[in-house]
């Protein structure tokens, strides 16, 4: 689990990164924008998987 907390950290670096060069009008390198597709798409897995497991649990 250290290591996911670690990788979701150093995404969630980048994407802020990423989210700054957007707002400075310069073109964000494509790492940077895999990047936030990636912690995008992480934290809507997460959200979903949680929610489901609220479900499971209350029946």
């Amino acid at each position: 689990m250290l290591i996911h907390k670690i990788i979701l950290s150093f995404l969630s670096v980048l994407s802020i990164l990423a989210l700054l060069d957007i707002f400075q009008n310069r073109e964000p390198s494509l790492n940077l924008e895999w990047a936030v597709v990636f912690i995008t798409v992480f934290y809507i897995w997460l959200f979903i998987s949680q929610t489901i497991k609220k479900n499971v649990n209350k029946d």
